[in-house]
């Protein structure tokens, strides 16, 4: 059967696709389902190079049926293998909310390995991603002035106590941690939406999205320099920090409301 160019393309986009999400799996028996399909892919692959008949089912499987399961979600487990490596500590000498302190500490750790990396000028994307990206850092950079107004108001909290005033700001503190956890949620769920795209297009030879995705990352001019990705290629960076969102999502434990 003789391909398109189109089909030929879009097999080997496939493949990559299947590659990259082969690695970013941590379920085991998603990973043998993904080595399956990859293994069948690669065989079309190898009788289209080899200029053999190629079974048109298989490739009507591949290249007309849409995207497989298990490229559109490869992270369905949480493995809270951060959880071990996070200190909490806590917003302010006088927070009592200890939610509020398991947030602070990995939105801490997120920013510190994970956002830095991001942020980095080593982190290329082609233009139109990169501005996306942006907005996307604006989000983080608001949670982190919502964060410190919550702490001020932590310690004004204390001032008034015993006062008129103290039932006023203990309400104040509730909606405030509320629109804090809800706006965290929000900027977690669109960056990892944005790196799940970037890692489905890293495959492709035309035009990646990430255009240095087999590089390592070497960033001596930022605190991203002291990130224990230092060295790592960027790609596993982006795959490693959708584990780590998935896993503070849901120590969160927020709802999932409508988002406007």
């Amino acid at each position: 059967m003789a391909l398109t160019q189109e089909e030929i393309d879009k097999l080997y986009q496939i493949r990559d696709n299947l590659r990259t999400t082969y690695r970013a799996s941590i379920k085991a028996e998603q990973k043998r389902r993904i080595a399956v399909s990859l293994k069948e892919v690669e065989s079309i692959i190898e009788d289209v190079e080899k200029g053999n008949w190629v079974n048109p089912v298989k490739v009507n499987l591949f290249t007309k049926e849409g995207k497989q399961k298990d490229t559109e979600n490869p992270q369905t487990e949480i493995s809270y293998k951060y959880q071990s490596k996070i200190v909490i500590e806590k917003l302010t000498e006088h927070n009592t909310d200890k939610e509020i302190d398991i947030m602070y500490s990995y939105f801490n750790f997120f920013s510190h390995h994970f956002l830095s990396v991001i942020q980095s000028p080593e982190f290329k994307l082609e233009y139109e991603y990169n501005r996306r990206k942006n907005d996307i850092i604006t989000k983080f950079e608001k949670i982190e002035t919502l964060i410190n107004e919550y702490a001020d108001d932590v310690e004004v909290y204390i001032t008034v106590k015993g006062t008129e005033q103290e039932s006023r700001y203990k309400e104040r503190l509730l909606h405030q941690k509320n629109y804090l956890l809800i706006k965290i949620d929000e900027a977690l769920k669109d960056l990892n939406d944005f790196l799940k795209i970037i890692i489905e297009g890293s495959g492709s030879k035309k035009s990646p999205i990430l255009i240095n995705a087999e590089e390592e990352f070497y960033d001596n001019f930022s605190n991203a320099k002291n990130s224990m990705f230092f060295g790592t290629r960027i790609l596993d960076v982006i795959i490693e920090t959708r584990h780590f969102i998935e896993e503070f999502i849901h120590v969160l434990r927020i709802p999932n409301f409508k988002r406007r």
